[in-house]
């Protein structure tokens, strides 16, 4: 035997020995044992928060058992971080892939909840680690549907009847402007633009003609007013990406869409549920449902006029809030109505119905995607597990008559769940076993790492 004939001999050995090693010789499906201890580093994506333990054990390690029967393997284990870790898969050629999930330990949520007092003319401060309310802050006539930067340092609030924006500097609680509106009577609800540059306030003006005013963040002036076809806007929605926002008509029960690239109006009379109230998007912007007292509406994202409406009259309401991984819309039942109804956004069908101890739910925010918080048109507001459409507390307020509220967080105060799906290759290497592949995230319910894929290298030992 020549020397390439000895080499391609010692290749073709080395090529049986690792199908033997992994079990895959002739067609079996056996795959590679992997059970044992894993030694697991993961790369981090640039620019993502994730939870500490699994998910950024760069310097490998985080150790953890993983146990096999057959081709099933799994593992359920508490983290270096204390979150709970959980992995179901299978073994097959050597390849392992299967589901993950991970629960980020809740810790009491730091954060506010500013609610809108009609009555009083002033604006609660909630505090969300104690519950109580710390601040009730004087602004103008009938303050409404207020609404937050992204990054929760200011509060805008419209005053229906001063016709002006205050606002409200969340560090200090504090009225620190107070903007003048030269469009319609009546600033009933405002959104911000997702870059925090602009905010756009509806002028309900009765049930005459109505317009949009147009505020830049920067300088606290009104820029534009933008003239409406549609009457009595009540609520608006913001999509996503900044391009488009949704008006809700109340008076003549239809949606006006403005391009903020012209700030004009580019689609109008698009039909709404009866008395249309609010409007939210998905975070995927796929979707915007408008909720009214004839129910919840159904409509696309993209700015385009849709030939239907599909509507869901069992979701009748006032307000609505999306959770933050997108898989729910809650919607308030209003002054008389003390339920919350869940409407799953995969198949828009009615997925539970929470009922409240306050007598009515009027307003509605979400902390993540687990906890609401409802208003009453009362002095309450109720605190709603969103895992059990439950109420879990009430929180009574100094002021009157509480409309609408915005729940501002800390990053991290809140329990977080990410789940996905992970796959990998299994080998012998020197000294041991190996595992190298990626966890996938699918499901993230602070909504910031959905897709985020994170490699991963696992040293097993016995």
């Amino acid at each position: 035997m020549n020397a390439k004939e000895s080499n391609m001999m010692k290749c073709f050995s080395a090529l049986i020995l690792a199908v033997v090693a992994v079990g895959c010789g002739g067609g079996s499906s056996t795959s590679l044992y992997v059970g044992g201890t894993w030694s697991v580093s993961v790369a981090e994506s640039p620019g993502v928060v994730l939870p500490g333990g699994l998910l950024n054990a760069g310097d490998g390690a985080e150790v953890f058992p993983m146990t096999q029967s057959g081709q099933v393997i799994s593992a359920s284990f508490t983290d270096s971080a204390g979150n709970f870790v959980s992995i179901d898969g299978r073994g097959d050629c050597g390849g392992i892939s299967g589901e993950w999930s991970l629960s980020q330990p809740g810790v009491a949520a730091a954060g506010k909840v500013y609610a809108s007092n009609t009555d009083s003319n002033t604006v609660a401060v909630i505090d969300l680690e104690t519950g109580l309310e710390t601040a009730t802050i004087p602004v103008g006539s009938e303050p409404r549907g207020l609404a937050r930067t992204p990054d929760g340092s200011l509060v805008f609030v419209p005053n229906r009847f001063s016709n002006s924006v205050s606002v409200i500097d969340t560090a200090t609680d504090l009225v620190t402007s107070t903007i003048s509106l030269s469009g319609g009577a009546e600033p009933y609800a405002c959104e911000v633009t997702p870059d925090g540059a602009r905010v756009y306030v509806v002028n309900k003006s009765g049930n005459s003609a109505s317009d949009v005013s147009v505020i830049d963040v920067t300088t606290l002036l009104e820029t534009t007013v933008i003239p409406l076809t549609g009457t009595g806007p009540e609520g608006l929605a913001i999509s996503p990406d900044g391009a488009f926002v949704y008006v809700i008509n109340r008076s003549s029960a239809t949606v006006d869409i403005i391009s903020t690239a012209s700030d004009t109006v580019v689609a109008s009379g698009i039909d709404a549920p009866g008395s249309p109230r609010d409007a939210v998007f998905t975070p995927n912007g796929e979707k915007v449902y408008v909720v009214g007292e004839g129910g919840l509406a159904v409509l696309p994202g993209d700015g385009t006029v849709p030939g239907s409406v599909p509507m869901i009259p069992e979701a009748s309401g006032r307000d609505v809030a999306v959770a933050a991984d997108g898989a729910r819309v809650y919607v308030a039942g209003g002054p008389w109505d003390a339920t919350i109804t869940a409407v799953d956004t995969s198949s828009d069908t009615i997925a539970g119905t929470a009922n409240l101890s306050t007598g009515g739910a009027y307003g509605i925010d979400i902390l993540g995607s687990a906890t609401a918080y409802v208003s009453n048109d009362g002095n309450t507001i109720a605190i709603v597990d969103l895992s059990t459409l439950s109420e879990t507390g009430t929180i009574s307020l100094a002021g009157s008559s509480t409309k609408q509220l915005k729940v501002i967080s800390s990053p991290g105060d809140a329990s977080r769940i990410l789940s996905g799906t992970l796959a990998g290759t299994a080998m012998v290497a020197p000294g041991g076993r190996v595992v190298t592949g990626e966890f996938r995230i699918s499901d993230d319910s602070d909504g910031s790492a959905n897709g985020i894929s994170l490699e991963f290298r696992a040293v097993i030992s016995r």
